[in-house]
């Protein structure tokens, strides 16, 4: 039997060069709206290497007792490493270790991708080696700009908590105090317990 090439269709070479344009377009598209965390420069996608074991536990340590100690009396809803839309056009999502939205700010509003549009009361960052001091102010500044109220800093190496507030000075928790704020009546808990274990 002879055997023959079957040439495609032009439809088909039109659909294929077509979704081959969609991809590429969506790929600009994604780069020029997505950024990673720290980034100043808009519209540029940076990748950062992911955070470490240490890093990891202590996000875990202070998202559980957001939950525990307020989530669970009533204050509001707890995030873990989300994605939170600062702002619109130019568009500005950054990641946070960890939020705290307030009862009075719920229902939260999520974005078509999927992102917290909801402004939480209060994110919780966790230094890495990685973090440059100059980059994680720029990203205070961010939070605040947008409506956050409280931003803590978990310092794994000093093994500290700075709070800061916008147009307050920064308030330092050490091992030997208990994390407080007057955002979450009731909640207080030892620094000591967010640096436990290895």
């Amino acid at each position: 039997m002879p055997s023959h090439t079957v040439k495609p269709s032009r439809p088909h070479l039109l659909a294929f060069f077509l979704a081959i344009c969609m991809a590429v377009i969506l790929l600009v598209v994604a780069t020029l709206v997505f950024q990673s965390i720290g980034s100043r420069r808009m519209g540029e996608l940076i990748v950062m290497p992911p955070p470490g074991d240490i890093h990891g536990r202590r996000q875990a340590k202070i998202v559980r007792y957001l939950d525990t100690e307020a989530e669970e009396r009533g204050l509001g809803e707890v995030r873990s490493e989300v994605g939170i839309v600062l702002r619109r056009n130019p568009d500005r999502v950054v990641g946070a270790d960890a939020a705290f939205i307030l009862t009075a700010s719920l229902p939260v509003r999520r974005a078509k991708e999927g992102y917290l549009e909801t402004i939480p009361e209060i994110v919780v960052e966790v230094r890495s080696k990685n973090d440059r001091m100059n980059e994680v102010r720029a990203k205070k500044a961010e939070y605040f700009d947008a409506g956050v109220k409280l931003v803590w800093v978990l310092d794994p190496d000093d093994r500290t908590v700075a709070a800061h507030e916008p147009g307050k000075p920064v308030k330092l928790f050490a091992m030997t105090d208990a994390l407080v704020t007057d955002l979450l009546p009731g909640f207080v808990v030892p620094v000591a317990k967010l640096f436990a274990g290895a």
